[in-house]
């Protein structure tokens, strides 16, 4: 009773919540607050199979079978999970009972700042950071060396100092780098003007390329400007964070396959330069009863199951995409001989390769499928959804 109390109040002091499953995802144990964190509809019972729940976390499936399999690796950490306005770090070790029984505990640790503050936090960091005006207090340039890469450069562009950090990223020593040209190691198409939008890059001793945002400050003596000091503040994240959104907009989240998006620009392609294609349509028959009977997560691995299939039945030339919650659409790129052959194959998948969800369920799954010929049977990408639903129409109504 003394321990429970003692854990209780550790971890609402550290906002820490926490759940403990066994190998088949089965709830032994939690706290009140895991409940705001995986779901704030549908209450955790113990014994519930939580797989549904683990898996909401993007990435954690992989993660968890790589734990279940390999006996060196004893834990998972994924930081910065945003869930209901607050930031989470999320970590899962492995525990083992005196009987050998192998479980997991999952441990979610919240930060102290929601989404907002957090970006408001950083912009202030930055503000207080870059406002150095050339002035000589010493705390500022403290900051500056520690955290910023900064350098001085002469009016022809050649540097004249440098700071710690500059010599670190660079591995060089400083006199490797005094009297170079800052064109050197920065690559930019921007003038170094100040207020100015400047973005440098250079190459890491890994030859990786890291992106700066660059402050200049002029230096001045009675008027005249005759020196410049360059602070860089790594961007690299931001260039991340925007592969990511341009990928989110192609691709689906579940089956890494193509969406709808990158389909019909497909699609506009080759209309545009007038090449024939064939389009196959595939929805799945009763996915919403799948749903119902052995839950997301069992709906969600047959709609891998079946993207995996396709695309291993397709060349590298065409195109698999999976264009709505149960539908997916094949673009063969040009006609070939085995076209007639392939479409036999697709229409086999049910029957040749059932959907295994666990060593007791074997989930059957069928489909409907329609093909469309460009420009035989359509002439414009607005076309060609309408006429493949009304195919898939006519084929359910038999």
């Amino acid at each position: 009773m003394i321990l429970d109390t003692i854990n209780r109040l550790i971890c609402q002091k550290h906002k820490t919540s926490f759940m403990l499953f066994d190998k088949n995802f089965k709830l032994l144990e939690f706290n009140e607050s895991v409940q705001e964190v995986v779901d704030d509809e549908a209450s955790l019972t113990f014994g519930e199979d939580i797989r549904e729940v683990v898996w909401s976390f993007h990435g954690l499936e992989n993660d968890m079978m790589a734990l279940f399999e390999d006996k060196d690796k004893a834990s998972i950490h994924i930081p910065m999970i945003f869930k209901n306005g607050f930031y989470y770090d999320l970590d899962i070790e492995t525990l083992e009972t005196e009987e050998g029984e192998q479980l997991f505990i999952a441990y979610f640790i919240q930060k102290s700042k929601n989404s907002i503050e957090y970006i408001e936090m950083i912009k202030e960091i930055n503000k207080k950071t870059l406002i150095s005006e050339t002035s000589k207090d010493q705390e500022r340039q403290m900051l500056l060396n520690r955290e910023l890469i900064s350098f001085t450069v002469d009016l022809n562009g050649i540097i004249v100092e440098l700071n710690d950090a500059l010599a670190y990223f660079l591995h060089l020593e400083k006199d490797k780098i005094k009297g170079s040209h800052f064109s050197t190691f920065f690559q930019t198409r921007d003038s170094l003007v100040e207020d100015k939008n400047i973005i440098f890059t250079a190459k890491n001793p890994a030859n990786e390329i890291v992106y700066f945002n660059v402050t200049v400050l002029p230096l001045a003596q009675q008027g005249h400007v005759y020196e410049n000091m360059i602070i860089c503040q790594d961007i690299s994240y931001l260039q991340q964070v925007k592969k990511k959104l341009e990928y989110v907009s192609e691709f689906d989240a579940l089956t890494a396959l193509p969406n709808k998006n990158y389909l019909l620009q497909e699609i506009d392609k080759h209309i545009q330069e007038h090449k024939p294609f064939v389009i196959a349509f595939i929805d799945i028959c009763h996915f919403t009863t799948i749903n119902k009977e052995y839950g997301y997560h069992a709906g969600d691995m047959l709609l891998k199951h079946i993207a995996k299939l396709l695309e291993s039945m397709i060349r590298t030339e065409d195109v698999v995409a999976r264009i709505g919650g149960d539908q997916f659409a094949i673009l063969f790129k040009i006609s070939h001989q085995n076209l007639v052959n392939t479409l036999k194959r697709i229409k086999q998948i049910p029957l040749n390769a059932p959907f295994i969800y666990s060593k007791e369920d074997k989930i059957d799954f069928s489909f409907y499928m329609a093909t469309l010929q460009y420009p035989k049977e359509t002439q414009t990408t607005k076309q060609i959804m309408e006429i493949l639903e009304k195919k898939i129409g006519r084929e359910k109504v038999k």
